[in-house]
C-alpha cells in the first residue's frame, strides 16, 4: 500500500476533535482555508500524527485485487469494487475511517461526515473486517441529530 496525499480534503479538519486548540469534534477548525490549513507546518502533534484508512493507502488496489479480496463477502461489495481509489476519499464518499488503540487491540473507527446510507457504513465494516483481520471491531460513530 502507498500512502495517499490530502490534496484539498479537510474531512478530518471538521469531523475530529483537536485537544491541543480546543477544538471540538464536528466543527470547522479555525486554521482549516481554501489551501487546507493555515497552520499545516506549525499544526498541532495531534493532527500531524492523524492519518485516515484512504491516506494510509487501504483503498489502493486493483479491480482484479478487490474481486480477489471481497469474493467471497458477498453480493453486496460488487458495486463497491468497481470504485476507483479517489472515490473513497473522505471529503467524496462522506465518512472518515482510522484506527485507534485501546489496551493493545486494534480498533477502526468509521465517522460519517455527513448523513450516509446505513447500508454502505455496513459495506465499508464488512469491508475493513475481511481486509484487515488483525482488526479487535469496526466502530461506525452516530451524527448526533
Amino acid at each position: 500500500m502507498s500512502e495517499n496525499i490530502c490534496g484539498n480534503c479537510t474531512a478530518c479538519c471538521t469531523v475530529m476533535a483537536v485537544d491541543e486548540i480546543n477544538k471540538p469534534p464536528r466543527c470547522k477548525c479555525s486554521a482549516e482555508c481554501d489551501a487546507g490549513c493555515s497552520i499545516y507546518q506549525d499544526r498541532p502533534d495531534q493532527c500531524r500524527g492523524f492519518h485516515c484508512l484512504w491516506r494510509m493507502g487501504l483503498y489502493d488496489f486493483s479491480p482484479e485485487e478487490y474481486l480477489f479480496n471481497l469474493n467471497y463477502v458477498g453480493e453486496n461489495f460488487w458495486l463497491d469494487c468497481e470504485l476507483k481509489n479517489i472515490e473513497k476519499r473522505p471529503d467524496i464518499c462522506g465518512f472518515l475511517s482510522h484506527t485507534c488503540e485501546d489496551g493493545g487491540d486494534i480498533y477502526v473507527i468509521i465517522r460519517p461526515i455527513h448523513p450516509v446510507d446505513a447500508k454502505i457504513l455496513e459495506q465499508e465494516k464488512q469491508f475493513i473486517k475481511n481486509y484487515m483481520p488483525v482488526i479487535k471491531d469496526v466502530l461506525i460513530e452516530e451524527i448526533e441529530k
